[in-house]
């Protein structure tokens, strides 16, 4: 039975956590120390907001909110970079927990809007973030380099 759940700032000493949870969202292993770096930097940044989910005080969850001013939009918009939760936490509304959480950031911060991109073969990825308040609205574009 679920005792206790934290939505709170991540910490460096979640690094390990965060690491398994991005790796398996991306279902890759990247370099640890250039990812922990990468941690590190952003973190001391204003405009980006990292906060990890706990059960009981085992990490269980992640996400990353960049804001920025964009000149199309004269204004701030907040974007959703990460969003992962544990395979057997799912379906139990961590991530609207989570996400209710980061968009009460973006009002605060005074934001235009609140955007996520996902990628074509996350499904259920998509369902839930229709169900929670995003609609589709743009086509991302990647061009690798």
């Amino acid at each position: 039975m679920v005792q206790q759940i934290t939505i709170r700032n991540a910490a460096s000493s979640d690094i390990d956590d965060i690491y398994r949870l991005v790796c398996d969202l991306e279902r890759k292993k990247f370099d640890f120390d250039e990812f922990a770096f990468i941690f590190e930097y952003n973190s001391l940044k204003r405009n980006i907001f990292y906060k990890v989910i706990e059960i009981d005080g085992m990490v269980i969850g992640f996400i990353s909110l960049h804001i920025q001013y964009l000149l199309h939009h004269c204004g701030k918009v907040a974007e959703i970079q990460e969003l992962i939760i544990d395979e057997e936490y799912r379906g139990l509304n961590m991530g609207k927990k989570v996400i209710d959480d980061i968009r009460n950031i973006a009002i605060k911060e005074k934001c235009y809007s609140l955007e996520v991109s996902c990628g074509f073969p996350r499904e259920r990825a998509h369902r839930f973030y229709q169900t929670n308040g995003f609609t589709r609205s743009h086509f991302n574009f990647t061009c690798k380099l």
